[in-house]
Parts: structure tokens; C-alpha cells; sequence
């Protein structure tokens, strides 16, 4: 059985590791997306896309084969953020979305 694929968005904030290390307990696969990446504060191995969460065409490949969507994100302007994420998610097919 193919495990399930979510995607963080806001992969690198101040929340990142407790968010990222709850699901990967639980044994999904972890796609990571946030502007800045900084590979050497992850651990494992993990699947990791850098974009910015205002361009549709970023979160459409992110969103790619990803079964759920984990947001965390600490801006101004989420609003707008979680509204192009959602859409995307949408014609992605996604099943599930959480937002911290």
C-alpha cells in the first residue's frame, strides 16, 4: 500500500520541526515547501521545494501527487496565502488540509 504524501507549507518557521516530526511518526511521506530552505536544519532525507506560497504555479507543484496539506505559516498576509493554497489543493484533489 502506497503511503500517503503531505505537504508542509511553511517548512522552515518556528514551528517547523514539531509539525514535521508528528506525521512522519505516523509514517507518511513528507514533501517540505517554504521560501527560504535551509537543507542542513533537516535531519532526514526529505522531499523539499522552495516557492513562495503567492505563486499559484509554485503551489501547483508542490501540490503535485500529495494527499494532504499542513499550513503553517506566520505572515500578514495568510489570508491570501491559505486562500491560493486551498485552490490549488482543490484541482490537486487533495483530501485533507490542516492550518496551524
Amino acid at each position: 500500500m502506497e503511503r500517503m504524501k503531505i505537504l508542509v507549507i511553511g517548512a522552515s518557521g518556528l514551528l517547523a520541526g514539531p509539525v514535521i516530526r508528528k506525521p512522519e511518526e505516523k509514517g507518511y511521506d513528507l514533501r517540505l515547501f517554504s521560501r527560504p530552505v535551509k537543507l542542513t536544519v533537516f535531519v532526514n532525507d526529505y522531499d523539499i521545494m522552495q516557492g513562495d506560497v503567492f505563486n499559484p504555479a509554485d503551489l501547483e507543484k508542490a501540490g503535485s501527487r500529495c494527499d494532504g496539506v499542513h499550513i503553517s505559516l506566520a505572515s500578514a498576509d495568510d489570508v491570501k496565502a491559505v486562500s491560493n493554497i486551498t485552490g490549488v489543493a482543490k484541482m490537486n484533489g487533495v483530501r485533507r488540509i490542516s492550518l496551524v
